[in-house]
């Protein structure tokens, strides 16, 4: 886990790496225990190559166990990567990040300058 300052210097960000392979409700949890002893650490940053497919068919409930968990730990996070062809593909995913765009605990963003830039407003 690779831990990133915000641009204020006031919290940190947690960066999943790319190459971190979250598959279960297992491993998503094991991001949120790399980060539980950075003091004012509840916002990260996952790659959407880390992500299983499954979490971008909605059908699967992974999505919405993983970021339910997210949300019950009081942390904010942002889905980082372009997932056009995901949403184009599934209506129920594409009303789902507009959704969640609108709040505050979970954001789908295409870089990770927007993801960060979002996080720090919150």
């Amino acid at each position: 886990m690779e831990i990133l300052f915000d641009r204020a210097g006031e919290s940190s960000v947690g960066i999943v790496p790319k190459e971190t392979a979250i598959g279960s409700i297992d491993d998503a949890m094991d991001a949120i225990g790399a980060m539980w002893g950075v003091p004012g650490c509840r916002k990260l940053v996952i790659y959407k190559e880390s992500l299983d497919k499954s979490f971008f068919s909605l059908s699967t409930g992974f999505a919405g166990e993983m970021l339910q968990k997210y949300t019950n730990y009081r942390f904010c996070v942002a889905i980082v990567g372009d997932i056009s062809e995901e949403t184009a593909r599934s209506r129920s995913l594409h009303d789902f990040v507009f959704e969640c765009n609108k709040g505050r605990q979970v954001l789908f963003c295409e870089t990770l300058d927007t993801a960060l830039e979002r996080l720090e407003s919150l």
